[in-house]
């Protein structure tokens, strides 16, 4: 029984080791049974931005526009659309299309736009969840940017059953 029990144990020590260690991300999460490719393809909406720590979601406005939202398509290999507007409250949606790529081990992805009047943009993935993605970046004057997006399509689902179930409980009273 005392063979048993260290056999056990030496088991669960190694898959504890094996597992803390399988966390590509800095900021989470530690072990996926979903693939990274299949959490990336998704529409993300960007929630905050700063620069060098300090919030500029203000900024952001100037940078990418209004409601900036990035798309990376699981259709086509390899694509993904930009949108935003152009003010506050317009109605009309700006799109840029590009190439997206994994680098260094996953741990990047590469942007490039085609036509857009800057060039590539590599990001590293700090977070890469069903309902979290944020990538950091540095520009050419030393400056880190974070970018923390939340999955529109997760979110836009959630709020979908929350009425569903809104209409059914009322249905019923």
């Amino acid at each position: 029984m005392n063979m048993f029990r260290f056999l056990l144990a030496a088991i669960s020590w190694g898959l504890i080791l094996t597992f803390s260690s399988c966390g590509k991300y800095e900021e989470g999460p530690g072990l996926s049974l979903i693939p990274k490719e299949t959490r990336l393809e998704e529409l993300w909406k960007l929630e905050r931005y700063s620069r060098d720590g300090v919030n500029k979601m203000d900024s952001a406005f100037h940078y990418l526009g209004y409601n900036y939202q990035l798309r990376f398509s699981d259709i086509n290999d390899g694509d993904y659309i930009e949108y935003a507007q152009e003010c506050a409250g317009c109605s009309d949606q700006l799109s840029w299309t590009g190439k997206w790529r994994f680098e260094n081990d996953k741990e990047e992805v590469l942007l490039q736009p085609n036509g857009r009047e800057y060039g590539d943009r590599r990001y590293k993935i700090l977070r890469l969840t069903q309902n979290d993605l944020y990538l950091e970046h540095t520009n050419n004057n030393g400056v880190k940017e974070r970018l923390e997006f939340s999955n529109v399509l997760e979110q836009s689902e959630i709020d979908h059953e929350e009425e569903k179930d809104d209409k059914d409980k009322n249905k019923w009273e």
